[in-house]
C-alpha cells in the first residue's frame, strides 16, 4: 500500500516572530500617539498659564507706574493723603507702611504684590511679588475605571 503524503505549509517560528513584531510595532505606535497627545495637552496648559502670568505682570507694572506717579507728586504724601492718591484696588496699611494689591491670573490664581514705603521719601521696596491661590485647593480623588453596565 502506498503512503499518501500530505503537503502542509510549515507555520513555524518565523510566522510567530512576524506576528509578534507587527503587534509590538502597533502597540508602540499607539503608545507614541497617546504620549504625544498628553504632551500637547500639557504644553497648552503651560502656554495658557504663562500667558496669564505675563498679562498679570504687565497689569502690575502699570499699577506700579501709577503708584510711582502718585508718590512723585511734590512732597512725600502722609498717611492720610496717600490712600486717595493710590490707584483703585490698592490697599494702604499705615501701621506697616505697606501698599498691597493683586492682579487676577484666572484659573484660581492671582499675582500678589506688596510695597513697603520708608518713613521719609517717595521710593518703595518691593517686598512681595508672588503667585497665590485664590481658591481652596480641591484634590481630584477620582480614578477613571471602566464600569461595565
Amino acid at each position: 500500500m502506498m503512503k499518501k503524503s500530505f503537503h502542509m505549509m510549515n507555520v513555524g517560528a518565523s510566522s510567530f516572530l512576524v506576528i509578534f513584531t507587527v503587534l509590538a510595532l502597533v502597540t508602540f505606535a499607539v503608545l507614541s500617539v497617546s504620549s504625544a497627545n498628553a504632551d500637547q495637552q500639557l504644553s497648552d496648559k503651560v502656554l495658557d498659564s504663562t500667558t496669564a502670568y505675563y498679562q498679570a505682570e504687565n497689569q502690575a507694572e502699570e499699577t506700579l507706574a501709577q503708584i510711582d506717579q502718585a508718590l512723585s507728586q511734590g512732597a512725600p504724601p502722609d498717611d492720610t493723603t496717600l490712600p486717595d492718591l493710590l490707584p483703585p484696588g490698592c490697599i494702604w496699611d499705615a501701621g506697616s507702611r505697606t501698599i498691597a494689591f493683586t492682579k487676577e491670573m484666572g484659573d484660581g490664581q492671582a499675582l500678589a504684590i506688596s510695597l513697603t514705603l520708608p518713613p521719609e521719601g517717595t521710593t518703595y521696596q518691593i517686598t512681595r511679588w508672588q503667585v497665590i491661590a485664590t481658591n481652596d485647593w480641591q484634590p481630584d480623588n477620582t480614578l477613571p475605571v471602566i464600569t461595565l453596565n
